[in-house]
């Protein structure tokens, strides 16, 4: 894989070095606004400013458990020292302890995990900073760390919003989505999967990568593998074409094994692909895309079904409305998004139906197993 500054990763999102560092790399990366006192810069992050680490502590244990986030600034002596990688994003006021907590009926307080691309953490940071100001109440995006980790976090219910694919979201009934967003060029909340290729690749069509290098971001992620998958079975493909299977951990980890020659092909969310571009255009000359699947149905907004209705309905009207503010509007842009519309669970259904389209033709013989996608 591609390293130092000429990697896609390195150029948007935190490196991952920077998180790594320290004896407990995989226990606190959130996005923060400034470095504190100790911190170092660790890049750009392409698209809107430095990339930094700084201190943080966590008292207990991790988030997911018991979330008690305490910045370091605010303790003195942590507990246990990890890294954070951030971008600067408006954020509410720093406080010595985040948690959830309500005062009778009434939330005061949320907290949010990401379980998708982190080039998109800065974006949600200030989302979440635009939401907070809006409900009078603090609302923080913040993560173990460890993806695993945050998405049995949201799988076990406890946070009370994620940003999680449409397929997994299957998965976490406790969840319920409320917005998607709408890219920018496009009238609907949709998004794509491109079957990315090195410039000088002699494939011109989908079939022609059969038993090549194929990288996937995750196996349960639907724009990285189930797409393709799906793709394959429509092609009527033998169940072989793919190869075996090479993980990356990320969209952007799977740009850099094909840019750095590792892979041959990957299918990439077409948000994440235009982020790329549109902080590094010069990569036009080196990728290309072979076919582009779908439109499916874009990640959403999910809301935990045990808040109030009433605080259901007040987040899907912020976001409704976050374009017609001139902060909100430029936020959207710069992430690639020209609003929020509301969705329905009906919205991600179609994805279902693509993943069994999917398990079938990897397991054609006839079997009572739920998907390996759901």
């Amino acid at each position: 894989m591609v390293s130092g500054p000429q990697s896609i990763s390195a150029g948007l999102g935190p490196p991952l070095a920077c998180c790594r560092a320290g004896t407990a790399e995989s226990r606190g990366c959130v996005w923060g606004a400034a470095p504190a006192a100790g911190g170092r810069t660790c890049g750009s992050n392409g698209v809107g400013g430095p990339l930094f680490c700084r201190s943080l502590s966590v008292r207990g244990p991790q988030l997911a458990r018991r979330r008690a986030w305490t910045d370091v600034s605010h303790t003195g002596a942590p507990e246990a020292a990890v890294r954070v990688c951030g971008r600067p994003a408006p954020i509410p006021p720093a406080v010595s302890t985040v948690s959830l907590h309500a005062e009778g009926s009434r939330v005061t307080s949320l907290i949010f995990v990401s379980l998708l691309s982190p080039h998109l953490h800065g974006f949600y940071t200030g989302l979440l900073a635009q939401l907070s100001g809006t409900l009078g109440q603090r609302v923080d995006l913040l993560s173990s760390g460890d993806w695993s980790e945050d998405r049995r976090a949201v799988a076990a219910a406890e946070v009370d919003g994620a940003f999680q694919c449409g397929l997994i979201l299957q998965q976490h009934p406790a969840y319920l989505p409320v917005a998607a967003p709408v890219p920018l060029g496009q009238g609907q909340a949709v998004y794509a999967t491109h079957v990315v290729v090195r410039q000088e690749s002699t494939a011109q069509q989908f079939a022609d990568l059969g038993g090549g290098r194929w990288v996937y971001n995750d196996p349960t992620s639907f724009s990285g593998y189930v797409a393709l998958h799906a793709h394959a079975a429509r092609l009527d493909l033998p169940p072989g074409f793919f190869g075996a299977p090479h993980w990356s951990g990320s969209h952007l980890a799977s740009l850099d094994a094909v840019l750095g020659g590792e892979a041959d092909a990957a299918g990439i969310d077409s948000t994440v692909f235009s982020a790329v571009l549109r902080a590094r255009p010069v990569l036009r000359r080196s990728l290309r895309v072979l076919t582009t699947l779908g439109p499916f149905p874009i990640p959403p907004v999910t809301l935990r079904r045990t808040l109030p209705p009433a605080l259901h309905q007040q987040i899907q009207a912020a976001l409704a409305e976050l374009h017609t503010q001139p902060t909100g509007r430029a936020l959207l842009r710069e992430a690639g998004f020209s609003r929020f519309v509301p969705t329905t669970e009906a919205a991600y259904l179609p994805l279902l139906a693509e993943a069994a389209h999917a398990d079938h033709w990897r397991h054609p013989a006839p079997h009572t197993q739920r998907s390996a996608y759901v």
